[in-house]
C-alpha cells in the first residue's frame, strides 16, 4: 500500500505532499538529523524540489534522440505529463527492481485487480503523454517492459498486465498492450509491440497511453527502427536525453541538494 499524504505544519500554514516526496522528505530527515515528520521548511522545500524534478509531470520536457541514434528510450514514470481520471490514476512509484528505481503504476482506490475492459481504449479515463523530439525518419518498433503488482498478483494471477496506447504519434489511445496475453507477470518482463510507428520528418511528435488494469507497472520504453531481439538487449539501450530545458530543472534540483548539504555543514 502507498503512503498517505504527508501533511506537514510550516510557517506558511499547512502542506500537502504526495507520496513521493514523503520519500524524499524522510531521506532528508534522516540525512539533517530531523525528528520526522516535524517540519523544517528548508529541507521540506528541498526535497519537494528533488522529488518534483523525478516524478512531477507538470515539468516533463521532450526526450531527444541523438543524432545517429536509431532509438528514442526513456522512463515511464519520469517523461510524462499526466492527466489523471476519477476512475484510475497513473503514479509513480519506488521500485527498485526498475532501472531507475522508480516506475508508472495505475492504481485504483479500491480494488487492486480492477480491470476497465475494452481493447480499443475507449475505457481508459487516465492518460500520460510523451513529447517526443525524433531526429532521424523511419519506422520505429515501440518496445516496453511490465511487470504486475504484488498486491495484484494475490487476488489475480491473470489481473494487472496491460494499458493502451495510440498506435499513432498525435493520435487517440486505440490499441492494448501485448502483455495483456501474458500471465504472473512477477517481475519486468520485455514485449515488443506489433504496431509500427512512422517518423516522416525530424520533429516533435506525442505518445500516449491509458489505463485499462489496476496494478500495471510500467518501467521503461523504447522506439526503435533497429529490431531489439530480447530484454537483455532491450536493457542495454541507455535512455535518451532531456532537452535543455528539462536539463535545467535536474540542475536546479542538484543545487538545492548542494545548498542543503552546506546548511547541514
Amino acid at each position: 500500500m502507498a503512503d498517505p499524504p504527508l501533511v506537514a505544519q510550516c510557517a506558511i500554514g499547512t502542506a500537502v505532499f504526495p507520496p513521493f516526496v514523503l520519500a524524499e522528505w524522510r531521506r532528508f530527515s534522516k540525512d539533517s538529523g530531523m525528528q520526522f515528520p516535524r517540519c523544517n521548511l528548508r529541507h521540506a522545500a528541498s526535497a519537494a524540489l528533488l522529488a518534483c524534478v523525478t516524478h512531477c509531470t507538470g515539468l516533463a520536457g521532450p526526450i531527444l534522440q541523438g543524432p545517429t541514434d536509431t532509438f528514442l528510450a526513456f522512463e515511464a514514470e519520469t517523461n510524462g505529463v499526466i492527466n489523471n481520471g476519477a476512475v484510475q490514476s497513473f503514479t509513480a512509484i519506488l521500485d527498485e527492481a526498475a532501472s531507475s528505481g522508480q516506475a508508472l503504476q495505475v492504481i485504483h482506490p479500491t480494488n487492486p485487480a480492477f480491470n476497465a475492459g475494452g481493447t480499443d481504449g475507449s475505457t481508459a479515463t487516465s492518460f500520460v503523454t510523451y513529447s517526443l523530439n525524433f531526429l532521424n525518419p523511419g519506422t520505429y518498433t515501440l518496445y516496453d517492459t511490465v511487470r504486475t503488482d504484488a498486491a495484484t498478483l494475490a487476488l489475480d494471477v491473470n489481473a494487472g498486465n496491460s494499458f493502451v496506447f495510440s498506435s499513432n504519434f498525435g493520435g487517440p489511445v486505440d490499441t492494448r498492450s501485448n502483455s495483456n496475453n501474458t500471465a504472473s507477470l512477477t517481475s519486468y518482463t520485455f514485449f515488443s509491440e506489433i504496431q509500427t510507428f512512422t517518423v516522416d520528418a525530424p520533429g516533435s511528435y506525442t505518445f500516449t497511453i491509458g489505463d485499462r488494469e489496476a496494478g500495471t507497472t510500467i518501467d521503461r520504453f523504447i522506439f526503435s527502427s533497429t529490431p531489439i531481439a530480447d530484454k537483455a538487449a532491450f536493457d542495454a539501450v541507455p535512455n535518451s536525453i532531456p532537452e535543455p530545458s528539462s536539463l535545467m530543472l535536474l540542475a536546479l534540483a542538484a543545487g538545492a541538494a548542494a545548498s542543503s548539504r552546506r546548511r547541514r555543514a
